[in-house]
């Protein structure tokens, strides 16, 4: 896993919620890396990593939205479901499992 950090949340940002956040990504980039394959299309993982992740995400008050890039690429978004600020973005190789990631608080 790459991770390329983005800068800093403003002032007021909440270490517990970038914790959780942290912590989720790492969980969410295992979860990807074990569904990917070259046995589905991308949309066939991406739906797969969206509901086998998405009742998880809900208890710690995220949502994640995705959509397909380029080739094998899924583009996924990790946000707080309160506000809808970005926690951090994964790119994610449908048939590899290598993830690039995001982070957007410290």
């Amino acid at each position: 896993m790459h991770e390329f950090p983005l800068p800093p949340r403003t002032e007021g940002s909440r270490r517990q919620p970038c914790g959780v956040c942290h912590e989720i990504v790492s969980e969410f980039s295992d979860t990807a890396s074990w569904l990917a394959g070259d046995d589905a299309t991308p949309e066939q993982f991406r739906k797969a990593v969206a509901a086998f992740e998405g009742r998880k995400l809900a208890r710690f008050g995220l949502t994640l939205d995705s959509g397909l890039s380029e080739g094998a690429m899924v583009h996924f978004n990790l946000r707080f479901a309160d506000n809808g600020e970005l926690c951090a973005s994964m790119d994610v190789d449908s048939h590899t499992g290598e993830v690039v990631v995001q982070h957007a608080c410290g």
